[in-house]
C-alpha cells in the first residue's frame, strides 16, 4: 500500500507542472551575488567554512508551500512568483541609477513595495511559517479541516498578504536609508538566509542589501552614520549570526575571511 501511493504520488508530479523545489530567497535577488555560473560564496556558521553553492538548490526545501505535498497544486508557489516579478520590474531595474548617484530614494510608492517584499521575505522563511503556525495551533478557529491542514493553509495564506502583518506596520513608521559602496571599495554587502529585522520594542532596525553595493537601512530614528559604518555595522551583524542566521553570502572572498575571522577569534 505504502509503495502503491508513493507510485501514485510519482505519477501525480509527472503529470504536472509542479514545481517542487521552493524557494524562500528568490533566486532572482541571489543572483546579484552571482559569482559565475550561478553560483555563491557562502559562509555556513555552523560549519566555520566558505564553500561554493548553487541558486537553483540554495535557499530552498521542497514543497515548502504546499499545504498537501501529496497532491501538490503550486498555488502559492505561482502566487509568490508573482510578486516576486512585480518587484524585480519595478525595483530591481533602478540598481544601476542608485549605484551611479542619479537616483537618492525612492518615493513613497517605491518604498511600500520594497517593505511589502521585505515582510514576505521574512514571513515565508521555513521558520517563520513554522511560527506562524504555532500560534495558531490552539485557536479556537471551527472549520471542518483538519487542525493540521488549517495550520498551513493559514501559515500560507499569511504569508502572502505582507499587509497582515505587524512587521509591515512597524515599517511603516520608519525611514529608509540607501547606503551605497563603489564597486572598487574595501566593503561589499553581503546578504543571509534570512532577513535582518531587529526589534528592540522602543525601536525597529531593519536591513534589505539590493546588491552587493546598496544596502536599505529602515529605521524609526534618524541614523547619521555614513554608508561605510553603516555597512560595516550590517556585514558584522551578519557574521555574528543575529536573527538566527545560518548562512551568509558575498560576492568576495576575502569580505568573508575578513568578518568571519574576527568572530573566529
Amino acid at each position: 500500500k505504502t509503495i502503491s501511493n508513493v507510485l501514485r504520488n510519482k505519477v501525480i508530479l509527472m503529470n504536472k507542472n509542479i514545481t517542487k523545489n521552493q524557494h524562500y530567497i528568490p533566486q532572482f535577488f541571489q543572483k546579484q551575488w552571482d559569482i559565475k555560473e550561478k553560483k555563491l560564496l557562502c559562509w555556513n556558521l555552523n560549519f566555520k567554512k566558505i564553500t561554493k553553492v548553487s541558486i537553483k538548490n540554495n535557499c530552498s526545501k521542497l514543497f515548502l508551500y504546499e499545504y498537501n505535498p501529496n497532491n501538490p497544486n503550486n498555488f502559492f508557489e505561482v502566487e509568490l512568483a508573482k510578486k516576486e516579478s512585480l518587484f524585480s520590474q519595478k525595483i530591481m531595474p533602478q540598481i544601476p541609477l542608485i549605484e551611479s548617484g542619479i537616483k537618492t530614494k525612492f518615493n513613497e510608492e517605491e518604498k511600500d513595495e520594497i517593505m511589502e517584499f521585505i515582510v514576505q521575505i521574512i514571513n515565508r522563511h521555513p521558520v517563520e511559517l513554522e511560527n506562524i503556525e504555532e500560534k495558531i495551533k490552539h485557536s479556537s478557529l471551527n472549520t471542518r479541516l483538519s487542525k493540521a491542514l488549517e495550520e498551513k493553509i493559514f501559515s500560507r495564506t499569511y504569508m502572502l498578504f505582507p499587509k497582515l502583518s505587524e512587521k509591515l506596520k512597524y515599517l511603516k513608521n520608519t525611514h529608509c536609508l540607501i547606503s551605497i559602496t563603489a564597486k572598487e571599495a574595501k566593503n561589499s554587502i553581503c546578504f543571509s538566509d534570512r532577513i535582518l529585522f531587529i526589534d528592540f520594542g522602543y525601536s525597529i532596525l531593519c536591513f534589505f542589501p539590493l546588491s552587493p553595493n546598496i544596502l536599505l537601512t529602515f529605521s524609526n530614528k534618524i541614523v547619521n552614520f555614513n554608508s561605510e559604518i553603516i555597512i560595516n555595522i550590517y556585514n558584522k551583524l551578519l557574521f555574528m549570526g543575529v536573527n538566527k542566521i545560518n548562512k551568509v553570502y558575498s560576492k568576495r572572498e576575502d569580505i568573508i575571511k575578513l568578518f568571519a575571522e574576527k568572530q573566529l577569534y
